[in-house]
C-alpha cells in the first residue's frame, strides 16, 4: 500500500473475492442551484451480470442504477479510466449513454493528489480493515450536459468533487456530508464519522477538512470526537 500512493489507480483486481471499489464523482451547479452525483465502480460479491454498476442521483429526485457484465468491464491499473460497454468514466472525461441517460461531461484541472497523506491518516495503512477512503480531488471544472428522461442540464465549469472507496464492506454505520461555497470554489468542508469492525474490535473514526481559499483545518486533528444529539 505504501508503494502506490495515487488512489485513483486500481487497488485490487477483477478476480480478488468480497471486494469492492468504487468513485465517487459530485457536481455542485450554481445555476441550476443542485447537485448531480455519479458513483460507479465494481463488486467481485455481486454477480458477474452486475459486476459493474453506475448510481446516479440528479435534482429530479429518482436514483438511477446501471449494471453491467463482468465481461463488459475493463480498467487501465495504471491510470484512472473505467469503462463498462460504452461508457467512459476517467479523471479528464464522464460520458454515458444507457436507457434514456446521456451525460457528456469534461473534467477540467482534475489531478489527483499524489501523496502519502490521506484523509484516513495512520488507519490507511493498517492492513485488513473493511474499508478505505481517500480524497482524490476536493475541487475541479466541469463543463458539459446531463440528459436523463425530460430532465436536460447544462454545466458551464461547475464544481466537481471526486473521492473513493474500496474494501471487503462498506461500514454499516457512518454518515458523510460535503459543501462548497457556490462563489468560490476554493472554499469547501468534508467531514465523515463511521464505526469501523476490524480484528474483533469497534472503534469509531472520523475524518474531513476545512478550505477556506489557500488555508486548510484538518478535521483529524480533533481527537476523541463524539457525536451530541
Amino acid at each position: 500500500m505504501l508503494g502506490n500512493c495515487i488512489p485513483t489507480h486500481l487497488r485490487g483486481n477483477f478476480q480478488q473475492g468480497n471486494y469492492f471499489e468504487g468513485w465517487f464523482q459530485k457536481i455542485y451547479s450554481a445555476e441550476h442551484n443542485a447537485s448531480f452525483i455519479i458513483i460507479y465502480g465494481y463488486a467481485t460479491q455481486n454477480s458477474i451480470e452486475s459486476f459493474g454498476f453506475i448510481q446516479l442521483l440528479l435534482p429530479d429526485g429518482e436514483p438511477r442504477f446501471l449494471y453491467f457484465h463482468k465481461n463488459e468491464v475493463s480498467c487501465d491499473p495504471t491510470r484512472h479510466e473505467f469503462k463498462m460497454g460504452r461508457q467512459i468514466l476517467s479523471t479528464e472525461a464522464i460520458c454515458i449513454q444507457c436507457n434514456d441517460i446521456n451525460i457528456q461531461l469534461n473534467l477540467l484541472g482534475n489531478k489527483p493528489i499524489r501523496t502519502l497523506k490521506n484523509s484516513m491518516g495512520y488507519t490507511y495503512f493498517v492492513p485488513g480493515l473493511p474499508c478505505y477512503h481517500a480524497v482524490l480531488n476536493p475541487s475541479h471544472q466541469v463543463s458539459g450536459t446531463i440528459q436523463a428522461g425530460q430532465h436536460h442540464y447544462s454545466l458551464d465549469r461547475a464544481t466537481g468533487y471526486l473521492e473513493k472507496n474500496w474494501g471487503n464492506s462498506f461500514p454499516k454505520s457512518y454518515f458523510w456530508m460535503h459543501a462548497v461555497d457556490p462563489l468560490n470554489p476554493k472554499i469547501s468542508m468534508l467531514f465523515s464519522r463511521a464505526e469501523i469492525k476490524w480484528m474483533g474490535y469497534n472503534f469509531i473514526r472520523h475524518v474531513g477538512y476545512f478550505n477556506n481559499d489557500g488555508s486548510a483545518l484538518d478535521l483529524r486533528l480533533f481527537k476523541d470526537f463524539q457525536l451530541r444529539t
